[in-house]
């Protein structure tokens, strides 16, 4: 009985191919796609090195992506890659498709999960473009040198190539799609070579081993998310050929803690580096005649425009006199800001301004600003104060007051006002609405009172207003019924017949029709 179990073993021991075994071979193809036909079917299971030279077309990538199991290198350097119209390529999912020459196809290695048996590849010299998702997932690929001659790389050619540590771009290389190194974790550094100038979005997006970036001439263009999610990257270098870069282009590189914008940038998208904890300044060239910072935050040239905060920023911030809007996230996730104020000059808060703002305990809305909108101070978990200086309850669009407290965060609202915020959406919700006085805040500029209001046949009158006046009109039980800011000329307003408060500045009339 034993000897039948030793003999058992023997046979199953020498049954069991020898995979590990590098098996090598050179092809010689006079007639691109017979790759397959050429190769036999052992041949395509146990070949581990292969080199073809010749002609290929996308069918014979085909049949080394899908029908060779076990290849880990391929050395393509002495082969042309010609034009394949058909349905038997690279593309997934099968269908008809024209290949062009001189590319490395279309999904030419590309799998849908990981993939770590291919090693190496050496492209052909002749070729001048890597198409599209060509080597996608192909985790087991280590290095890469892109051939002299290639123009352009195709969005996501290189996506989640884990394994890639190191990337030689030759001179030749112009453009670098969307996608390309998406999520290419082993890359730690980028120098992009002297002919790239457009870098599509979300190119080098999570690849969270990147620490440095040099963005050289002569680069113009760093598309959206270009390199979102770099978790490590700390230094980024910017030349001064760049004149735009896309929305979040830098979002979410916990380690940057600054970024200098040269002159030549005349277009910045929104919240270029929105979720950067660790900012601490962004910087403008002072020559940039589009863009300028103070103090490390970023605006337009003119300053009317708050475009971004850097998040590790701490303490209190007063916004300059000269800012008109606050736009889009530009505090977002400043975890380090305690207090902000607003002054008076701004009309506008962009959606998601000051969203999870987690520590900002205080904030000062002027009259200027009639609507709080989408989420602009949603997950402000700390808010203990809003101090509003309208005596008009501003709007609430959706969420824009989200998850603040409405038990341990006080409302102050203008003094008479208090019965008109307690009925008005959302603010109704809060426990606390405390009147204050804004003619002694300094925060408010009390307004000369020249008009006079009064009713004359069925009408309201204001007659002799200043110019720009806030004027809000409510019912006798608190109602909101109109608002507006006059223009200098004496003004009829038809009203139904009853009794109305009508708040012009900071006089308070009662008036009967």
């Amino acid at each position: 009985m034993k000897t039948t179990h030793i003999l058992l073993d023997l046979f199953l021991l020498y049954s069991i191919p020898a995979i590990s075994e590098s098996v090598y071979k050179t092809v010689n193809l006079s007639t691109a796609g017979t790759l397959s036909i050429t190769l036999t079917q052992d041949e395509k299971k146990s070949i581990t090195h292969l080199t073809v030279n010749g002609k290929i077309d996308a069918q014979d990538f085909k049949t080394m992506r899908d029908n060779m199991p076990n290849l880990e290198n391929i050395n393509l350097t002495s082969a042309d890659v010609c034009s394949y119209y058909g349905s038997n390529g690279t593309y997934i999912p099968k269908q008809s498709q024209f290949y062009p020459a001189n590319e490395l196809p279309d999904h030419a290695f590309f799998h849908s999960g990981e993939y770590s048996i291919l090693k190496s590849l050496i492209l052909p010299s002749s070729i001048t473009s890597i198409g599209p998702y060509a080597l996608h997932y192909c985790s087991g690929i280590t290095s890469i040198t892109i051939p002299l001659g290639i123009k352009n790389i195709g969005q996501m050619a290189f996506s989640f190539c884990k394994g890639l540590t190191e990337i030689t771009f030759s001179s030749s290389v112009e453009s670098i799609g969307a996608y390309a190194f998406y999520g290419c974790n082993g890359l730690s550094s980028i120098t992009l070579s002297s002919s790239v100038t457009t870098i599509g979005p979300y190119t080098f997006a999570y690849c969270s081993g990147l620490t440095s970036v040099w963005l050289n001439s002569p680069v113009t263009t760093i598309g959206s998310n270009a390199f979102c999610n770099c978790s490590k990257l700390a230094f980024v270098f910017i030349s001064s050929s760049v004149t735009a870069i896309g929305d979040k282009a830098f979002s979410y590189c916990i380690e940057l803690a600054s970024i200098k914008i040269p002159k030549s940038v005349i277009s910045l998208g929104l919240s270029i580096v929105y979720g950067c904890n660790n900012l601490d300044s962004i910087m403008v060239n002072d020559s940039n005649l589009y863009y300028s910072s103070r103090d490390g935050v970023l605006f337009n040239k003119s300053q009317s425009m708050l475009l971004s905060y850097p998040i590790a920023r701490p303490g209190e911030y007063n916004i300059p006199s000269t800012v008109t809007s606050i736009e889009m996230n530009a505090f977002a996730n400043s975890c380090n800001l305690t207090s902000i104020s607003i002054p008076p000059s701004v009309t506008s808060i962009g959606a998601y301004a000051f969203a999870s703002c987690c520590n900002l305990s205080s904030v000062t809305i002027p009259e200027s600003i009639s609507t709080i909108t989408t989420q602009s101070f949603a997950n402000c978990t700390s808010l203990t104060s809003i101090h509003i200086k309208n005596i008009v309850p501003p709007e609430v669009e959706t969420d824009g007051l989200k998850n603040v407290s409405r038990t341990n965060c006080t409302i102050y609202v203008p003094k008479d006002m208090r019965k008109f915020y307690i009925n008005r959406p959302t603010w109704s919700e809060f426990e606390r609405i405390v009147e204050e006085d804004i003619t002694t805040s300094k925060a408010s500029t009390p307004e000369k009172i020249r008009s006079s209001i009064y009713t004359l046949n069925g009408m309201l009158v204001i007659e002799n207003p200043d110019v720009d006046l806030p004027v809000a009109i409510y019912s006798s039980n608190g109602t909101f019924v109109k608002a507006f800011r006059t223009n200098g000329f004496t003004i009829s307003i038809p009203l139904p017949s009853g009794i109305y408060i009508v708040k012009s500045g900071n006089q308070t009339t009662k008036v009967t029709l």
